[in-house]
């Protein structure tokens, strides 16, 4: 949320059609190794996923999920749409924002 309100888009403004349609080639040339070799996961990506997860990208980055997971769920709790689906171990949320 704090990433998306800093370049001046909150979760209302979140459109997934550009990370469907752009994330493959983003990535693919990012210039960052574990960024360019990650794949994509969610229900954006593959119309078959039923895993809860939306928009993520799995780095096979491990860190200790336990405090997004926590902000994460007060969130819902609010009754605030969260767009990208849960976080796995291992994975990264992926959003692409469109600046002018």
């Amino acid at each position: 949320m704090a990433t998306l309100r800093a370049f001046g888009h909150g979760l209302e403004r979140v459109d997934l059609a550009i990370a469907r349609t752009l994330a493959s080639n983003i990535m693919n040339t990012s210039p960052v190794g574990y960024v360019r070799a990650a794949k994509l996961h969610g229900s954006l990506f593959d119309d078959k996923a039923s895993d809860g997860i939306v928009s993520c990208a799995d780095t096979d980055f491990f860190v200790d999920h336990a405090e997004p997971d926590t902000a994460l769920d007060a969130i819902l709790s609010k009754g605030i749409e969260w767009p990208f689906g849960r976080l796995p171990q291992g994975h990264e949320f992926l959003a692409f924002i469109e600046c002018s």
